[in-house]
């Protein structure tokens, strides 16, 4: 291809007009039919599954309107993995090299199959996405860059804490990931790390002392696993800064709290949090994963089950038929049809019953941890049994009145699709 030296500013002009009539669109096309053009295409290695891309991109209709655009700012960096469905980007940074640039021409209808599109895209409407490779790195260099931002954002917010403290003749201690805290008591129990499971007892409040949120209200400690279970950032670096038993208050700046975003009417923009603690237990979250893993077992042996296998993660599952498909991938829409039992023998939930099958995106979250990394067990195409112990279900809380805390659940599952 061709190479121009353009400036950027006139380039995106350009390429922007580019996309306003389906006559303008580029014959060449990727090996899936998406028209596109380079703008500057120079030699170098393409990036690989686990590298970091460091790009601008925008998006644009027809009619010129650019409803995502990132090349008035800094450079956004996206790890690379595989392509999932049309139109993903990934596919598009496969092709390119640090210092290319290019534009890939999308079918609106397509692009916008999973997603409500923008009120000005019409239909059948071409739209366009230009990217400009700036570079690839490595995921160590990429963390690099990562906490370095991320020092810079948080030392502002941590001054604001400090000063706040300083001002009242607090005297605290601060760890070195950033969080500020006060100890009441120490504690003589076990110091909780990554993995285990914690109940800790809170009330919340903004910097200026108004409660928003507080488990002794409610007369239960909360729950979660250091790490692993979804709590602000904040939680998971400060909670372990205190021994089973300890008391004290942990300050945290909105980069390791709710951000620009908040949290509803409680807790605004850019808050800064304290949480007055006391971490109530620890315990181990695998001893009840192995327990009930035997639990299973006992019940398969008892039925005379003897073809079940166990992944990595703990699920017993067996194949009645395998499926000619590929096994899903991350990303991509699964389409399911299923039935869930308790080990009881007691249904709580069944597609077939509605007559619908269930589509979620595989591994974001959507669904329990079990459906995340058992439905991938099987081919497209499949039938079988998931056995799911606790933690990679509903867990301690269970769900509603139909899935008691800490049910072992089993799922017979028909993976449908996967696109």
């Amino acid at each position: 291809m061709r190479n121009y030296t353009i400036l950027l500013s006139f380039a995106l002009s350009v390429w922007v007009a580019a996309c306003s009539s389906a006559s303008q669109v580029p014959e060449t096309t990727t090996d899936n039919g998406i028209p596109y053009e380079f703008h500057v295409d120079k030699e170098g290695a393409s990036p690989q599954v686990g590298e970091y891309v460091g790009v601008h991109l925008a998006y644009t209709s027809a009619s010129d309107s650019t409803f995502y655009n990132t090349f008035n700012q800094d450079v956004v960096y996206y790890m690379m993995g595989r392509p999932a469905g049309y139109g993903d980007p990934m596919a598009f940074y496969q092709m390119m090299s640090p210092g290319d640039s290019a534009t890939f021409y999308l079918q609106a209808d397509s692009l916008f199959k999973m997603m409500s599109p923008p009120d000005f895209i019409q239909p059948g409407e071409w739209v366009t996405a230009t990217i400009k490779m700036e570079s690839v790195i490595s995921a160590e260099e990429y963390a690099e860059i990562e906490a370095a931002r991320k020092k810079a954002k948080l030392e502002p917010e941590l001054l604001v804490i400090r000063q706040h403290l300083e001002a009242q003749g607090i005297e605290y201690r601060e760890s070195p990931d950033g969080i500020i805290y006060t100890v009441e008591e120490e504690g003589t129990g076990e110091q909780p790390g990554s993995g285990d499971k914690v109940k800790v007892h809170y009330t919340g409040k903004l910097l200026d002392g108004k409660k928003f949120d507080s488990s002794l209200d409610r007369g239960e400690p909360f729950p979660f696993v250091i790490n692993e279970s979804q709590v602000i950032e904040g939680w998971h670096k400060g909670v372990p800064l205190f021994k089973e038993g300890g008391k004290g208050t942990i300050y945290i700046p909105p980069s390791l709290g709710y951000g620009q975003r908040g949290a509803g009417e409680a807790i605004p923009p850019n808050a800064h949090l304290q949480f007055d603690i006391e971490v109530v237990e620890v315990s181990d979250p695998k001893a009840l994963l192995k327990e009930q893993q035997q639990q299973i077992e006992n019940y398969l042996n008892q039925r005379g089950i003897t073809d079940y296998q166990v992944s990595p993660d703990g699920i017993y599952y067996t194949v009645e038929r395998p499926g000619d498909g590929p096994k899903p991938q991350p990303n991509q829409k699964v389409t399911v049809h299923y039935r869930g039992t308790l080990l009881n023998g007691k249904q709580f939930d069944a597609s077939y019953d509605r007559g619908q099958p269930f589509e979620f995106v595989l591994g974001r979250g959507q669904v329990i941890k079990g459906w995340d990394r058992g439905i991938p067990l099987f081919n497209v195409g499949g039938k079988g049994t998931l056995y799911l112990p606790s933690p990679l279900g509903y867990g301690e809380r269970g769900s509603g009145s139909n899935i008691p805390p800490n049910s072992i659940l089993i799922f017979d599952v028909e993976v449908l699709n996967a696109q």
